[in-house]
């Protein structure tokens, strides 16, 4: 069995979920989700809108011995050796040979002893996509079974442009997007492709209608549903993306040859690493 702590908004979950499922198939086993972690969090638990059925880890399996020394094991990873000068191959070797992996944006491998446990318990962020490369066709998928239930009407070929507000306001590591680089982006992506229309999705919907100013002609998602507004932009052709997980998904689910993606050159203002990046994309700098 794996189990995988999940945690944060949906993009994240996806990536948690995604690396759990990864894992499972080259185990031969099941995933199973704690959400010891997602309780904590004012972000719901959402992946079970987009109709993934993996069973939640009961009470009853949580009282179990082996589950209470993995929880215990990755709570000392986590408050002790995740970032700090011990988190290091070796000391991760040693936790997985308890079936214990907590995954920092250091992206490290994962020790190819965990996959001989019986019982894996997993947590972190696992946003690489190494973790899961494997299964992305099964995450698209699960994404279009979703869509199929909820179809976006649209006409002509759209751009979904995503503008990330909400937590990264003031958060220095991630306010990266200025507003003069979505509107940069916009007209690369016009002067590239011709008139087309440009789909505005936002944590913050009521500060991008009332406070940017478009030079395009725009519509505006008022969709409340996280789930729904992922679906609608997996559903466009092109991408204007924010540094969000979120965004990643939403052009990742898009199997398309032909999307144009936008991205900021930087992730972070910050020196953490960031392997997100596709060679497509088109970088600008912010």
């Amino acid at each position: 069995m794996v189990i995988i702590k999940t945690c944060g908004g949906l993009g994240n979950q996806l990536f948690q979920y995604a690396a759990a499922l990864e894992i499972a198939e080259t185990c031969h086993d099941a995933v199973k989700f704690d959400l010891e972690f997602q309780k904590k969090d004012k972000r719901k638990f959402e992946l079970r809108k987009l109709g993934i059925k993996e069973k939640i880890l009961s009470d009853k399996e949580k009282k179990r011995k082996k589950y209470i020394i993995q929880n215990l094991l990755l709570l000392v990873y986590k408050q002790y050796v995740a970032y700090s000068i011990w988190d290091n191959q070796a000391v991760r070797y040693i936790f997985a040979r308890f079936g214990v992996f907590f995954c920092t944006t250091y992206n490290p491998d994962i020790p190819r002893i965990l996959f001989q446990c019986k019982h894996i318990l997993l947590a972190g962020s696992f946003s690489n996509e190494k973790f899961f490369s494997n299964v992305i066709g099964q995450m698209r998928n699960i994404m279009k079974t979703y869509i199929e239930k909820n179809k976006l009407e649209i006409e002509t070929p759209s751009v979904c442009v995503h503008i990330r507000r909400g937590d990264y306001v003031g958060n220095r590591p991630y306010e990266v997007c200025t507003e003069n680089y979505y509107y940069q982006a916009m007209r690369m992506i016009e002067d590239k492709v011709g008139k087309i229309g440009f789909l505005i999705f936002s944590d913050d919907i009521d500060y991008v209608r009332h406070q940017m100013r478009f030079e395009q002609t725009v519509t505006f998602c008022e969709e409340k549903s996280t789930c729904k507004s992922l679906g609608y932009m997996v559903q466009c052709s092109h991408y204007v993306i924010s540094n969000s997980s979120f965004s990643w998904w939403a052009q990742k689910l898009n199997a398309s040859d032909q999307k144009l993606v936008y991205a900021p050159r930087r992730w972070y203002n910050s020196d953490n690493n960031c392997d997100l990046y596709d060679n497509s994309w088109i970088k600008i700098e912010v």
